[in-house]
């Protein structure tokens, strides 16, 4: 289990590592950006499940950025979902355990909404809550400000190109 989050201690244990309390004191205004960083943690939780990391991860992750793109176009059922995110994918597709993994995450963080139509068969079909729209307007967002920021990537990943990384 993980253990508490003490802004405090976490704060002592920064200013021990930067030498803080002796004659360091003209690094202090240099860490404000870590203490702002560490406070906001205490404050909004830090463990994987606060909202923030799993936010985090789900922007970033591959597959759920995908079915929420997807998902703007929606409502689509779990069949059709599949085969569209199977075929935009860059790899040989998702698998429908991940799918199904995946669909569970975004709807406990109340990014989608899934429907049971109560027709024989059932259908179930999935589709943007609005808290989902504004967060892939977000990630869109990013994703448009990495597309204008491709040639100073480029060069920098050309600039710092090492041959150990290989």
């Amino acid at each position: 289990m993980p253990r508490a989050y003490n802004a405090d201690r976490v704060l002592g244990e920064v200013e021990k590592i930067l030498n803080l309390g002796r004659g360091g004191a003209t690094r202090n205004d240099r860490v404000s950006n870590i203490r702002s960083y560490v406070t906001g943690m205490a404050d909004t939780g830090c463990q994987p499940d606060d909202p923030v990391r799993e936010f985090a991860s789900l922007a970033a992750d591959q597959w759920s950025s995908m079915i929420l793109l997807v998902l703007r176009d929606g409502p689509f059922r779990y069949s059709i979902l599949h085969r569209l995110v199977g075929a935009i994918g860059v790899t040989d597709g998702i698998s429908q355990r991940i799918l199904t993994l995946k669909l569970k995450k975004l709807h406990h963080n109340g990014l989608i909404i899934r429907t049971i139509e109560n027709e024989a068969p059932i259908r179930i079909s999935y589709s943007l809550s609005p808290l989902g729209r504004s967060f892939i307007d977000e990630i869109e967002h990013l994703a448009q400000w990495i597309i204008g920021k491709l040639p100073e990537i480029h060069a920098a990943r050309a600039s710092n190109f090492d041959e150990t990384e290989k």
